[in-house]
């Protein structure tokens, strides 16, 4: 028993390492904006972090629907404006259909996240792994990507 537990014990750490990775990847949250209150009376709300977008779309107090689209599935973002106001489209591969496009948000906080989610796309492209960066490293020069894409 004792050989046994010395064998598997570096593939436990190992793993734990991997596990641990996906965490810490999985809970910094890079950006998120809601419509504006006034203008969208449940106001839906995007959360992006650094494998996946969230859209939560609210219809009615305290009923919601959230859904999520890995960066890997994206295909195109786009943002329509009018004055301040701006509709964020989404375009994905592999799935059904197109999620509903989040409107009523601030034109300022769309156009961030069109260029914070192309400098993810990019990043994702070229195999690029940014968990072990800090999210202040690496916000900046992804939008500035994203920006340039």
């Amino acid at each position: 028993m004792a050989l046994y537990d010395r064998v598997t014990q570096p593939k436990k750490a190992s793993e734990l390492d991997k596990l641990d990775h996906l965490h810490r990847r999985a809970t910094i949250r890079l950006f998120s904006c809601s419509a504006l209150f006034p203008f969208d009376l449940f106001p839906d709300s995007l959360v992006i972090d650094h494998n996946k977008v969230d859209i939560v779309y609210r219809n009615f107090f305290g009923h919601n629907h959230t859904v999520s689209l890995p960066i890997e599935r994206l295909n195109y973002v786009g943002v329509n404006s009018v004055l301040f106001l701006s509709t964020l489209r989404f375009e994905t591969k592999g799935l059904e259909q197109n999620p509903e496009p989040l409107t009523m948000l601030p034109t300022h906080a769309a156009q961030y996240a069109k260029n914070l989610i192309f400098g993810l796309m990019a990043a994702e492209k070229n195999g690029i792994d940014l968990s072990h960066l800090s999210r202040d490293d690496i916000l900046d020069k992804l939008v500035e990507i994203g920006r340039v894409e």
